[in-house]
């Protein structure tokens, strides 16, 4: 397509020619479409019809460009897009979601290489994704009214002092040392009533195993996977329908180069299972909790990640923030085998590998005062907390003690680093313990 093709199709869609200046290839910058969008003198008393459709498309268009399908840099939208908006009522009977989707879990695939610096696609909405589930992460948010979108919510007034915002560390610390309890899988229960029907009317796919579509991008939906989240039973889900070949052309699949292709029929095997998507619904026993199978876990430990980051400590000295959520996990999982194992040597060299992973395998020589008793987690002895009393006068600053604490949300309870000291005197006292073993 030309650069006056292009401009001619925004003209006959759009109602304005967007300047030269303005048109790269088979794109026009976002910046254009905006500006013609915020400078017009519009009024839709007063408006024509046909400029209410203009109007209509420019908007779309452009939520379209910058939002939904936005490109790396978030400055240029494809003119392919245009070909959905010449019929606007049809335009709502497309699949939107399913193609965001398909097109976020290609990015979020892309971004796991290891040469990957940066993600594109619609990473707004992962973010909100991510805020209502990992609340470890999320700012505080002040009250809101839920006249408006749920996601609007993150946009307003923000509270970050208690989450990080720019410490990759800190983010892989927290992922490593969180639990089941504290993931939420139904954020959403209390305000599906009260969307209006146009958001709720696609709720019976949203558990169908299905393809998911968008031009070049094949990505499969896989519910059976996350069943906690529509409130039913986890069981260890069935192996992936798909020959690992097949899923490798399929990722490998781009649109460079490849003009004029006709994706329906490229993928016709895959439309047809996605027109079928009614019937591939995924269902289970319902249940109030986040329950689980009892092999479960067991499968899911053999098939996910453990570390994200390395349960090593450093020997010598390290600037910033100190990762111990790898630390946690090992820890845990070294306590798990303890108690399971019945082998002494087991044992010894359980606790002798997690106190030499945590650099103080000296521990082992060294008087705990848990090989005379059990520690008391009731009354473990509390964190001082300093409160700060500000001067009015001068904007001067006191800092003073403020006392005993009750157990905070960050470092009191849930702390890594007091659950590490607890673990690490656990371990000291079972290797004196083993070392009296007959």
């Amino acid at each position: 397509m030309t650069m006056y093709a292009v401009r001619d199709k925004c003209q006959t869609v759009l109602g304005f020619t967007p300047e030269e200046a303005f048109v790269k290839g088979k794109r026009v910058r976002s910046a254009r479409v905006l500006a013609q969008i915020t400078s017009s003198n519009f009024s839709e008393n007063e408006a024509s019809d046909e400029d209410c459709i203009f109007r209509a498309r420019q908007i779309i268009f452009y939520l379209i460009g910058c939002t939904i399908f936005p490109n790396n840099a978030n400055n240029l939208i494809d003119v392919k897009f245009l070909d959905f908006l010449v019929d606007l009522p049809a335009c709502s009977g497309y699949s939107w979601g399913g193609a965001v989707l398909a097109l976020l879990y290609k990015n979020l695939c892309n971004a796991t290489a290891p040469n990957a610096i940066a993600i594109t696609g619609p990473v707004a909405l992962l973010q909100v994704w991510a805020w209502e589930r990992f609340r470890c992460f999320a700012p505080a948010v002040a009250r809101f009214q839920y006249n408006a979108p749920l996601a609007a919510r993150w946009k307003g007034s923000l509270t970050c002092t208690d989450v990080s915002t720019h410490c990759l560390r800190t983010y892989r610390s927290q992922l490593q040392s969180m639990t089941e309890a504290t993931f939420n899988w139904r954020p959403y229960d209390d305000i599906l009533g009260r969307l209006p029907d146009i958001c709720r009317s696609g709720m019976a796919i949203w558990q169908s195993c299905c393809p998911l579509l968008c031009y070049a991008v094949v990505e499969h939906h896989y519910p059976q996977r996350v069943m906690r989240q529509f409130g039913m039973f986890q069981y260890i889900p069935n192996p992936i329908a798909i020959d690992h070949n097949e899923h490798a052309r399929l990722h490998a699949m781009n649109r460079s180069g490849k003009t004029g292709w006709n994706w329906l029929s490229r993928h016709a095997p895959y439309v047809s299972q996605w027109e079928a998507r009614h019937q591939n619904l995924v269902t289970g026993e319902l249940t109030t909790s986040v329950g689980v199978a009892n092999d479960y876990m067991s499968w899911y430990m053999q098939h996910t990640v453990l570390y994200v980051s390395n349960p090593q400590l450093s020997a010598g000295p390290t600037s910033g923030f100190q990762d111990e959520g790898a630390r946690v996990q090992m820890m845990s999982e070294t306590m798990g085998l303890i108690h399971r194992s019945e082998d002494v040597d087991v044992i010894h060299g359980a606790a002798y590998r997690a106190l030499e992973m945590s650099n103080v395998p000296q521990y082992t020589q060294y008087p705990t005062h848990l090989s005379q008793e059990p520690v008391d987690l009731v009354s473990y002895p509390r964190t001082q907390r300093l409160g700060r009393q500000r001067r009015r006068a001068r904007g001067g600053r006191n800092v003073e003690e403020a006392g005993p604490s009750n157990w905070g949300p960050n470092f009191e309870t849930g702390g890594v680093h007091c659950f590490n000291s607890i673990i690490v005197e656990y371990f000291c006292c079972l290797r004196y313990a083993l070392k009296r073993v007959p």
